[in-house]
């Protein structure tokens, strides 16, 4: 537990720990070309209601690996100049209530790994606010969760991402598969640039429809075959 309010630099989490920043401002912030946080493989770790600050010159706020659990709640993340979250291979990450902005690649990247978020804003992230991109199959399910002002708001290179009542507001791209799968259903695009684009992956809603994709955005690609509600 963090008893007093205060700065902190980086630092590698090597055991199983539950860190909670509760009625204090506990802050991390980066002066070199590191992560906030890292963490190796094996280890599970707890976070709570930490701020983590990139300053523009830290690399990413939580790097982890292979076989870890992190689970996020109350958390800020910003400005890194690569990626608020990422997960190296095969990691599994919770994040709950948390703000993730202004960061120079994505807001959470997964490999081949599993992610959950809810109730979690992504904003300013400039390559995409969450992403999943491979070698394996990953899987990411976002909920009741909000993007706005990122160039792409979720993007599956392979794997599965998957969308529910969520909002897209402002973004480049909201969403785009190029050769993995994304599945969204209850959510809003309202003023991006473009709603959606497919090229070799695939997108498709629900059936019957239960998403509102407000028109003036531009529109690339064809939506799969609905997914029909049992």
């Amino acid at each position: 537990m963090v008893l007093d309010t205060g700065g902190y630099g980086p630092a590698e989490i090597v055991q199983a720990v539950t860190v909670t920043a509760i009625g204090v401002d506990a802050s991390i912030s980066v002066s070199t070309a590191v992560p906030a946080l890292f963490i190796p493989s094996g280890e599970n770790v707890t976070l709570i209601g930490l701020s983590l600050h990139g300053e523009g010159i830290g690399t990413n706020g939580i790097t982890f690996q292979g076989g870890v659990t992190l689970r996020l709640y109350n958390m800020l993340i910003e400005n890194f100049t690569l990626n608020g979250v990422r997960d190296v291979v095969n990691g599994a990450v919770e994040i709950y209530d948390s703000e993730i902005n202004d960061n120079g690649s994505y807001g959470l990247v997964v490999a081949n790994g599993t992610a959950y978020v809810s109730g979690t804003s992504f904003e300013h992230n400039k390559a995409a606010a969450v992403g999943i991109y491979g070698p394996g199959e990953g899987l990411i399910t976002v909920a009741d969760s909000d993007f706005a002002y990122n160039t792409i708001g979720a993007i599956a290179y392979v794997g599965t991402l998957t969308l529910s009542n969520d909002r897209f507001f402002s973004n480049n791209l909201a969403l785009t598969a190029t050769g993995g799968a994304l599945n969204f259903a209850n959510c809003l695009l309202d003023a991006n640039t473009t709603a959606y684009s497919v090229s070799s992956g695939s997108i498709a809603g629900t059936n019957p429809g239960t998403s509102f994709i407000v028109p003036g955005q531009a529109m690339y690609g064809t939506l799969s075959t609905a997914v029909t509600l049992q």
